[in-house]
């Protein structure tokens, strides 16, 4: 059975955004790619600019006019559901468990040593 986690909220298209290929994302497979995630604060109220907090990672759906994304937390100092991060996105060698699900098509993978392996 593989593991995964229900953290993944895709775009649902009710806000204007960009797609997300032309923001920064990184390509880790032909229709999927990944950026860092950041927020202002570390969960327990204080402030921290530039603070690391996960990815968002996105892939292409046919029926949207934008990539598909979620995020997925590598902070234990947020109170989200968390995903233990190897390596980073900087030096190619990322990896994300557990699994990742979009819970909007039931896309599902892994993130494993910079590259999206689809199961």
């Amino acid at each position: 059975m593989t593991e995964h986690r229900h953290g993944w909220h895709p775009f649902d298209g009710s806000k204007p955004d960009r797609p997300t290929r032309d923001i920064g994302c990184t390509p880790i497979a032909d229709t999927v790619c990944i950026r860092p995630s950041i927020h202002g604060h570390d969960g327990a109220g204080k402030v921290v600019p530039n603070h690391p907090a996960g990815f968002v990672v996105a892939h292409d759906a046919a029926d949207l006019p934008q990539r598909c994304e979620g995020h997925v937390t590598t902070d234990t100092h947020l109170r989200e559901a968390h995903w233990t991060q190897t390596g980073t996105l900087e030096d190619g060698d990322l990896s994300l468990a557990p699994s990742v699900l979009c819970t909007r098509d039931g896309f599902h993978g892994f993130v494993r040593a910079g590259k999206w392996m689809s199961t």
